[in-house]
């Protein structure tokens, strides 16, 4: 089977903020997997270097030169124009597939919406699949977060920590580490937010492993002002280098 991966490179679109999640998981095992029949097409890096419009039109150009059985995709917003998807979907012949990450709380303002302009979706939340089926659409499969094992390992270091978390401080996570605190548990954070600032990839992976407890708060924390926020960051970055056309 022939992939094209066309996923963010970086974090937010921010290559200070180092590879983003669908790199390092998607692409990373993809390409693992397939080997020279993947084909990476990073949608931010082109986004930055030619612009939305100069980038929509190369997806479409890839698509047609290396004739792939499927095209991945994890939208954030309408990096990708929903004519540059109808398209492939509807007149190449190739299977069109997105991974939606957070229907938990966008399934009504994003991902109903976009569903229907390819062959399948990919959903991780539990009660998605029937909501896709009451607006017509049955391409929705239930699926759930896993990691790229050529990364995710065990890493033997002689740092040991106690209770920690890597996450950015949004939502109610600080309340939830200070409520540990003043119980008696001391939680020791890195990300955005927080004193320690960000982990790298690479430090994030050693923490894990040598944690004694390592803590994942499941709530869902982003609002609709977050998503703004997120948003404008990522317009931040393609106006920085003179991208207007998003």
């Amino acid at each position: 089977m022939k992939i094209v991966c066309a996923v963010f490179k970086y974090d937010y679109a921010d290559p200070r903020r180092g590879h983003s999640f669908e790199h390092m998981h998607f692409w990373g095992t993809i390409s693992k997997m397939y080997g020279r029949d993947a084909v990476h097409f990073p949608v931010d890096e082109n986004i930055m270097r030619m612009g939305k419009r100069a980038m929509n039109k190369a997806l479409l150009e890839t698509v047609r030169r290396e004739k792939p059985d499927l095209l991945f995709c994890n939208l954030f917003t309408n990096e990708i124009n929903p004519g540059t998807i109808k398209k492939i979907t509807r007149e190449s012949g190739i299977i069109t597939v997105n991974w939606f990450s957070d229907d938990q709380w966008r399934f009504d303002n994003f991902s109903r919406y976009w569903a229907p302009l390819f062959d399948w979706v990919v959903t991780t939340d539990p009660n998605a699949v029937e909501k896709y089926k009451k607006i017509g659409y049955d391409g929705a499969i239930k699926s759930t977060w896993a990691a790229n094992t050529g990364l995710y390992r065990p890493v033997p270091s002689k740092k040991s920590y106690g209770v920690t978390f890597v996450g950015s401080s949004h939502g109610s996570r600080l309340k939830m580490v200070n409520f540990l605190k003043e119980n008696g548990i001391t939680v020791e954070c890195w990300g955005q937010g927080w004193p320690n600032g960000r982990a790298t990839q690479d430090e994030m992976i050693e923490i894990f492993g040598n944690s004694k407890i390592n803590l994942n708060f499941t709530e869902v924390s982003t609002s609709a002002r977050d998503l703004k926020t997120m948003m404008k960051t990522v317009a931040k970055v393609f106006l920085r280098r003179g991208i207007s056309n998003m």
